[in-house]
Formats: C-alpha cells, structure tokens, sequence
C-alpha cells in the first residue's frame, strides 16, 4: 500500500473534522448575534406578562448557551469557542443589560432591566452582583448615574414573585446588605462634623422602604440586617426577636433625620408643610409625578383646612417665582454655558433644567392643555410648558451639536405610526414617538427641515410652521384627531416619499443620503418587512416593474443603477415582542427600541455610519468606555 495515499487520506479526515468544527462555531456565533440583536431590538417595557416571559426565555437561552461552553472550554479543548469568545458576547450581554437600565445614556428601563439582572444571578450570581453595585454607584452624585437606589426595593420584589425561594431568595439580601452599607457610609460622613451638602451623599434614605407600606417586609429585613440578625428569619415565620419594636424604632429614627438632611419633598408633604418646599431641592421624579405642586390651580373644598388651602397657595407660588422668564432666561443660560458638550448636568442641577425629563411628558402636558382650553390658567400653564420645553430642546440640540462637530447635513424622514395600534392600551408610545418625530425635525436640513411624515392608512406630510411644544402638538392633533385608521400602511409612506423625491427633483443619488426612520409598534410585520420595503421603494422609484422581488437586497445595494435609502425601524411596543424587520447583518439598517431620548443620542453619534448592520450599530453603542468596568471584571473571572 502506498503510504503517502494513507496520509493524504488522513489529512483529508482532519480536515473534514476541521471544517465541522469550524461549521458548528460559525453557527453557535452567529445564532448569538442575532439573539443579542434580536433582545437590543425587544428590550423595552411591555404590559404583557407573557411578553416579558418570552424576552426572559430568550434571554435565559443565552444565557445557558454561554454556560455550557464555558463549562466546556474549562473541561475539555472540544469547545466550538474559546474563553476569549465566550467573554466577549457575554460582556457584550452585560453591556446590553446596564444600557437597558442606563437612566442617563440609555434606555433607562426600570423592570425589564430587573429580569435581565435576576436572569443573569441564576448563571452568573457573582457577575449579577456586581452589577447592581455598580449601577448604584457609578456617577452617583454628578447626573451621571446608571441607576438610583429606588431600583432596590423594585428589584427585590421582582424577585420575590420570581424566586422559587420567594422574599427568603439570597440575592434581596445581598441587594440590601448593599443598601444598609451605603446608609452607614451616608451616616459616618453627616455625623463626622464636616462642612458636608446633601450632594455629598447619596439619596438613599429616601428609597429605604418605609414601615406598614407595600414594601414593609423589605423594612424588617433592613432592621435585622442593621443589627446583626439574620435576614432569614421574618414575620412569615414568626421568629422576630423580642426587643425588634424597638429596632424599628431606631432604624427608623436613622432614616428619618437623613431624609432632614436631604430635604426630601415627600416628608414635606406628609408633614403638611408645603410652604417649605423649596423649588430647586426638587428631584426630577417628583416634579414629573406631582405635576400638582405647581401646574395646578389651587381651591378650597370641604374636605381641606384653610391651613391646608395656604399651604397649597405658597407653594404654587414658590413655583410660579421659580419659573419666571428672568430665573429661566439667565440662570438656566449660565448653567448649560458652563456644561462640557454632551455631559448631563450635575444631580443638583438636573431637575433645574428639566433636560432629563421623558419626552413623553411634554407631549402629555400639552396634549392635556390642548384639550382643556377654557381650565384655569391656561396662559400661564402653556407658557411654564413651553419654557420647560426650551430648557430640554436647549440641551438636547446642545448634545446634538457636541456630536455632529462637522456640522454635516442630516436629510432624515421620521415616518411616525399614528394609527390606534400605536396607542393601544395606554398613548406612551404614540407621545414618544411624536416627541422623537419632532426633535429630529427640528435639526433636519434643507427641504426635510421641520418636517415629518404621519402614517396611518394613509400618509401625510407634517409641517412645523411654530417651535414652541404647545403649538407643535396642536398642529399634530389637528391633523390627527378625525383619524382612527387601525393600522399603518408603510407602503404607501414609501410612495409619497418616492413622489416628494421626485417632484424636488432631487438627483436618484441623493436618495442615498437619504435617512428613514420609523417610529411604530410594528404590529404584524415578519422578517421580510424591510426587504418589501426596499423592493417597493425601488420598483417606484425607478419604475422597474420586471425588478425580481425575491432578488436579495446585498446584490440589490451593490447595483450602480438602484439607489436605496437608508432604514432606521424604532420599536416603540408595549404589547408585544416583535421579530426583527431584516437579517441582523444587512447592511444600510438600524433597529432602534426605547422611549429615552438618549437613544436618539445613539442614532446621531452613528448616524455617519451608513453601511453598519443591525449588529455593527448595536455593537458601537454598547461598546461605550462608560461600560468599560465590565470587560475588566470579566477578564479577572474568566481567563483565556
């Protein structure tokens, strides 16, 4: 027998071996990306359990796919991927998670974020609880936060009603042994003496849980770590030390004089001292959620005091002074002067400026007022808004400006979804998506300048003849209000969007500069969703009735006759887990999902990057150096 034939043969083995092992990497890889694509797609709050259920087991897949290679890799060298791979997406994975809960440059989530962080503990506790160490304290004090301490009673009772070990699960009190901790470090440095503000420290006594609340099990559990017991035992069991009044007590107490010290607007008002409030030591979440302290009118009825009633009349007056036009004009002015571009205000300022409120709430207070035109002080209401509006557009463009330092012109069609799937169950989605339609409208260039497209059976272009927030959405429910068309013909967007190119006579390669940007719930759209619009933009645009409409798209782009746009799908569902519109590596394409305006922020810093794919975008804005702790961590647990 020839031997050099026996070696060919086994070369030729080997490299079958190879080839299959290579195969089975490329595939768990890619099933990877699009996974993770398909959760930076998805992970936005939704009202459905079962929606929140089917993101969890997506995300639980993940998850376990990752564990088991790691198990392997660590066992054997048969692992399809290496340590390095496996830290890689999963750091990738924990970045999706911290931008997911990101109140400052990201989506800022709050209950999505707690199953992703729960899901994480049952496969990576130790991973889990880092993190939620650092989203506490990164950037805490200066604007910057990740997340407040508000997430820990949240995220302990997600827990609890997800745990097979119910309020008794480890992680809550891990979760508030990190609480109790930061209460003694807040303690030490007020009662050390020093020359010590209420920024100095963190708010955390004011999200402690209070006693006979909701969260009253969370208070006892804080009591008995405070002195030493075991948060095992609970009321449940009914094994509470003898003398554990008298803890509460003194917790308590602790509590108390901290909320003194931070001057908290709720122990204020639960002590009926409203005229002591001072404007400007109000948090953003308060002046959202009570609107009341100042945008109300003030009567007496039956039920209140006249002490009552005064209090309520300083206190809307306090405010009324706060937001005079001199305060707004010069000392607001001063304030983002001295800003460094694209940086957040500080955590005494924030609230001040009004920049990091939700841009739903300005569609909602004027959608409020534009319905109500004859209610009390209504001037005044609608120029407070408009001025609060000033303060957020100023910083956003000023955000905007610290991005597009070239000053390059933006051409981009924000095509937003006015049809009553859109604002099912509750408006959010329709209000965020109308504010994200006018922001990018604002900064438009050249003949797409303050304009938008609505779409609901029918398309209609939206021109903004005012600036100012109250006469920007009057224009819109104007137009919208004899409507109800139940769903969105994108199609038919893509016509007009065809014919407005066309009648500018705008030449067929600008089209490639052309950004277009759908804001909608996506309800009922598959897979081949942006393949049908590409195919139908073209066959108008260039009349091509003999294009083949199942030719793929790459060799559709690649084509120096067919000039195709660029498509920016922004989920904005509360219902439902959509599928994602394109191929997660299709090039020309962006999926976008939230309701922060940080995530606009995302879409101009890569606006420039044209031919990214889903996964290329999503990699860039996960991979921020604010999230770079992660990889450090990482590479000291998991080593190649």
């Amino acid at each position: 027998m020839d031997i050099s034939i026996a070696i060919d043969f086994d070369n030729i083995e080997n490299n079958i071996e190879n080839n299959i092992e290579n195969n089975k990497k490329t595939n768990v890889i890619e099933q990877i990306k699009e996974d993770i694509v398909f959760l930076f797609f998805n992970l936005t709050r939704k009202h459905k359990e079962t929606s929140v259920f089917e993101l969890k087991m997506y995300f639980m897949n993940v998850l376990d796919l990752l564990k088991k290679k790691y198990k392997n890799s660590s066992q054997s060298n048969s692992s399809c991927i290496d340590n390095s791979e496996i830290r890689q997406y999963l750091g990738l994975l924990i970045r999706l998670i911290i931008h997911t809960r990101d109140n400052t440059y990201g989506k800022g989530e709050h209950e999505i974020s707690y199953m992703l962080i729960h899901c994480l503990y049952q496969y990576f506790p130790i991973l889990a609880i880092f993190i939620v160490k650092r989203i506490l304290v990164y950037g805490n004090g200066n604007g910057n936060g990740i997340g407040c301490w508000r997430d820990i009673k949240y995220l302990c009772e997600y827990i609890s009603q997800n745990s097979l070990r119910r309020s008794n699960d480890s992680f809550i009190h891990q979760s508030l042994e990190i609480m109790n901790n930061q209460l003694r470090k807040d303690l030490t440095m007020v009662c050390s003496g020093g020359n010590y503000s209420k920024y100095s420290i963190s708010n955390v006594a004011k999200w402690i849980p209070r006693e006979n609340k909701h969260f009253s099990w969370l208070f006892d559990k804080l009591v008995l770590n405070w002195f030493g017991f075991s948060m095992y035992v609970g009321p449940e069991n009914r094994e509470l030390p003898p003398v554990f009044d008298k803890y509460r007590r003194l917790y308590r107490k602790k509590i108390n004089s901290m909320n003194i010290f931070l001057d908290t607007t709720e122990i204020k008002q639960c002590s009926r001292e409203l005229d002591k409030i001072i404007p400007e030591n109000v948090s953003k979440y308060t002046l959202m959620k009570q609107s009341s302290l100042y945008f109300d009118s003030v009567s007496i009825d039956g039920s209140e005091s006249l002490y009552v009633y005064n209090q309520k009349m300083i206190c809307n007056k306090n405010f009324e002074k706060y937001f005079e036009q001199d305060f707004f004009e010069l000392k607001t002015k001063k304030i983002i002067d001295n800003r460094e571009p694209g940086i957040h205000v500080g955590h005494g300022d924030s609230h001040r400026l009004f920049a990091d409120l939700p841009i739903s709430y300005f569609i909602k207070q004027a959608f409020l007022l534009y319905k109500n035109p004859t209610m009390d002080g209504f001037d005044k209401k609608v120029s407070i808004l408009n001025k609060q509006w000033d303060i957020f557009y100023g910083d956003f463009f000023h955000r905007f400006l610290s991005i597009n330092r070239e000053h390059r012109e933006q051409y981009i069609i924000p095509v937003l979804d006015i049809s009553q799937s859109n604002q099912w169950l509750d408006s959010e989605s329709f209000y965020v998506g109308l504010g994200i339609a006018i922001l990018i409208a604002l900064i438009n260039d050249g003949d797409f300048n303050k304009r938008f497209m609505c779409i609901d059976n029918l398309p209609t272009w939206v021109a903004l003849d005012k600036t100012d927030i109250f006469s920007i959405v009057s224009t819109v429910f104007d137009l919208i209000k004899s409507r109800n068309s139940t769903y969105a013909n994108f199609y038919s967007a893509i016509d007009l969007i065809k014919n407005t190119v066309i009648e500018t006579d705008i030449d067929k390669s600008f089209v490639d500069k052309i950004k277009i940007v759908i804001l909608s719930d996506f309800d009922n759209i598959d897979g081949r969703f942006y393949n049908n619009l590409v195919h139908r933009f073209i066959r108008n645009e260039y009349w091509d009735e003999n294009l083949d409409i199942h030719m793929d798209i790459d060799n559709l782009i690649k084509l120096d006759e067919y000039f195709i746009p660029h498509f920016t799908f922004w989920n904005l569902s509360k219902k439902q887990v959509i599928p994602i519109p394109c191929s997660y590596k299709q090039p020309k394409t962006k999926l976008l999902s939230g309701f922060s305006p940080s995530v606009l922020t995302d879409f101009f810093a890569n606006i420039e990057n044209i031919h990214d794919s889903p996964y290329e975008f999503m990699v860039s804005i996960l991979y921020t150096h604010r999230y770079d702790f992660i990889d450090e961590y990482l590479s000291k647990i998991i080593i190649d």
